[in-house]
């Protein structure tokens, strides 16, 4: 059976909509859903952000069952200028950045991947991932990582579930939506997490007041997060008969 990992809720709102998910269960950390859709059932894992939510919740799951191929899908922020908000990543190789480790996604699946993509209307580019601990926000941080690492985008779980996929001897394939362009900056995510951990609520609100160039660059990636998650699960439900 097909196994989706995909970290975030707000990645997986629009695929949890469009399929009818049979039974759910919360494993270290994560969350497993088996899914039934009219093209054939997989199973869904809802990871958690970040590379030491998405290992634990890979090891975790794979002690439950040993799935037949791994999907990892889900947004990335652009290294490649020439990448636009929305283009589809079908990644070749995964960057894990503090250890310069790689990892090989399958070839076969990933070309068929790609065929299957491009026929669907998608404008689609094979590349390498780079995962890391934190977001990316600041345009010169991504043309720094663009020139150094060579990767053209950019995420902080793809590596984490590869590395676990490759020791357990286990297939995979990795898809990216980018998210947000290496052309310009876009919200400094780490900061209004750890805002909203310190001070909560009224906190952000003073920090958007007191910066109100950072809450319309927290607007735009929020809208373009629905887009993201519409095209996760347009190919989540293109690609989960690929192995047949």
């Amino acid at each position: 059976m097909v196994f989706v990992f995909i970290a975030s809720e707000d990645e997986l709102k629009t695929l949890q909509k469009r399929v009818s998910v049979r039974k759910k269960q919360v494993l270290g950390g994560g969350c497993l859903l088996q899914v039934e859709s009219c093209g054939g059932d997989f199973v869904l894992v809802q990871c958690g952000i970040g590379p030491k939510k998405a290992s634990g919740s890979a090891r975790t799951v794979f002690k439950q069952a040993r799935p037949g191929l791994v999907i990892i899908v889900g947004a990335a922020g652009a290294l490649d200028p020439a990448l636009h908000v929305g283009d589809v990543v079908v990644v070749d190789r995964i960057v894990r950045q503090n250890t310069k480790l790689v990892y090989s996604c399958d070839a076969d699946l990933r070309e068929k991947a790609r065929e299957l993509l491009q026929q669907a209307g998608n404008k689609v580019h094979t590349g390498s991932c780079l995962t890391g601990k934190k977001f990316v926000h600041l345009q010169k941080d991504k043309n720094v990582l663009f020139q150094t690492a060579g990767c053209c985008c950019v995420d902080m779980e793809s590596a984490a579930i590869a590395g676990v996929c490759d020791d357990a001897g286990i297939p995979f394939m990795n898809i990216r939506i980018i998210s947000d362009t290496a052309r310009k900056d876009t919200f400094d995510a780490e900061t209004i997490v750890r805002i909203k951990n310190r001070n909560g609520i009224p906190g952000m609100v003073l920090y958007w007041i007191k910066r109100p160039g950072e809450f319309f660059k927290a607007f735009i990636f929020r809208m373009t997060m629905r887009r993201v998650s519409r095209s996760i699960a347009d190919v989540v439900l293109l690609l989960r008969d690929i192995e047949r």
